[in-house]
């Protein structure tokens, strides 16, 4: 059988994806409210749905996690030590004061034909409530603005646009030409006879789904939505949202999501309307990059675009064939790595969050990976006009990436500075200071000779950072 070459794997499977989520989002009736919380399967998609399509959201996400006693002991990891439990406590006491926090804003629109995108994204490795590790970026378009005390005491300017045409010699300036809402109407467009053949078998993928889902679900009832945030020491400070709204638990393996995900997978595959509508899409698609020769600004040719027309025009029977065979493939390789001897059972449980406009506001996970669980708690704080998003031109004073480009002088002389900074600040952080008193502390849980091991391996490396940094400096060139 003839190898499919990767663009057209990876075409193929943006495309089964876009249409299997596009079926997700539309098997959920939009109808009012009070009918829709009649059915709880029916209310947590149409809220997955109102909430995606939401422009401008700003959330606030933590990650927590701590070791599995049983699965971890299990696999021999901690064999080296005399006391294999003690060592097993040790490691977990450190590593559940290790929190993860991260908030984003953003916005994406494209109401004046052009993909309009700007936001912001925060992130912060704390222990015991101190940074360990934390920097910002900020988006406009194609400015970006990277700001981090460790490194530096300016934020860093990245120019995308500058730096392409330096490196590259590429312009992103075209882009801006291209109406994206052109190309969007066409992924979009429910009008077509190939979509209302499709919309046909769409009940099918909403059986599969609820068949899926409605085992697993529970209604947790009316509940208030605690709105955690992190702006004390601890890990979280609550605020509670006014109106109380609807929570939802799913639960499931990671071998039944691979069995789900196998069910849809060969849906589709015989499905000839979805086949169909995919390959006519397509050729919309290409065709109107063809006349507008929009596919100029990303240095395409016009042979490699009628090459790819012809594909789906003349040989769309034998790509879809041959990516099914690539993806179900894959699907078996992952469902039979979950069945192997030895393998711990991964499980994952959602706590969802519903307000009363049926929008999604937060969503807890429970992960157990075998060895390790992980929580993650994702709140949504606001939505459009609400979203507060920090600006680039705010920062008057930010070194310009570009220019460290044009000067290699000053860059490495920079990337020094940064670099000795970075060690410094971390080391002389209270997160780190923090950590550094509990593998103290903690490590008299352990038998005497691997504590006295430690705490002389911690000593000796606060001896030897001075001597490090340099040394560290010169391999690395500056």
């Amino acid at each position: 059988m003839k190898k499919m070459l990767p663009s057209r794997k990876v075409i193929l499977a943006m495309a089964v994806v876009f249409t299997l989520l596009l079926v997700v989002s539309l098997a959920a009736p939009a109808i009012k409210s009070n009918v829709i919380r009649m059915d709880p399967v029916n209310h947590l998609m149409y809220s997955f749905t109102k909430t995606s399509q939401e422009t401008s959201v700003q959330t606030s996400s933590t990650i927590g996690m701590k070791l599995n006693k049983e699965g971890l002991l299990g696999m021999g990891i901690f064999e080296f030590s005399a006391d294999e439990e003690a060592m097993f406590d040790f490691a977990n006491s450190l590593l559940e004061n290790l929190t993860f926090v991260v908030d984003e804003a953003f916005e994406i629109n494209t109401t004046d034909g052009q993909l309009n995108f700007r936001g912001d994204t925060s992130f912060d490795m704390k222990y015991s409530g101190k940074s360990l590790l934390n920097y910002e970026l900020v988006i406009d378009q194609w400015n970006w603005l990277l700001k981090s005390e460790l490194m530096h005491s300016q934020p860093f300017l990245l120019d995308i646009n500058k730096i392409l045409n330096q490196v590259f010699d590429y312009s992103l300036d075209g882009v801006n030409e291209i109406n994206i809402n052109e190309y969007k109407n066409i992924l979009l467009d429910t009008s077509t006879q190939e979509w209302k053949d499709f919309e046909k078998s769409l009940p099918v993928y909403e059986t599969h789904l609820r068949a899926f889902i409605e085992p697993r679900l529970v209604e947790k009832g009316e509940t208030h939505i605690v709105m955690e945030t992190h702006n004390t020491a601890t890990r979280f400070s609550e605020t509670i949202i006014a109106d109380p709204g609807i929570k939802y638990e799913i639960s499931f393996d990671l071998e039944e999501y691979y069995e789900f995900y196998a069910i849809i997978l060969r849906e589709a595959e015989t499905d000839a309307e979805l086949k169909e509508l995919i390959r006519v899409t397509a050729i919309r698609f290409l065709e109107h990059a063809i006349e507008t020769k929009d596919y100029e600004l990303f240095a395409l040719t016009t042979e490699e675009m009628q090459t790819a027309l012809n594909k789906f025009n003349n040989e769309w029977d034998t790509s879809w064939d041959e990516a099914f065979v690539l993806i179900l493939e894959s699907v078996d390789m992952m469902q039979e790595s979950t069945n192997m001897a030895g393998m711990p059972v991964v499980n994952y449980t959602y706590g969802i969050y519903i307000d009363s406009s049926d929008r999604i506001r937060r969503i807890d996970v429970d992960m157990n990976l075998g060895f390790m669980s992980m929580d993650v708690v994702v709140v949504v704080k606001a939505f459009g006009e609400n979203v507060e998003i920090k600006s680039v031109l705010e920062n008057e004073n930010a070194i310009e990436v570009h220019q460290l480009i044009e000067n290699p002088v000053m860059g490495a002389e920079l990337g020094a500075e940064v670099a000795t900074n970075f060690v410094s600040n971390f080391f002389s952080s209270e997160g780190f200071a923090m950590l550094l008193n509990d593998v103290k502390e903690n490590s008299n849980m352990l038998p005497e000779e691997e504590r006295d091991m430690i705490t002389q391996s911690i000593d000796m490396m606060l001896m030897q950072i001075d001597m490090m940094l340099p040394m560290l400096l010169q391999q690395m060139g500056m």
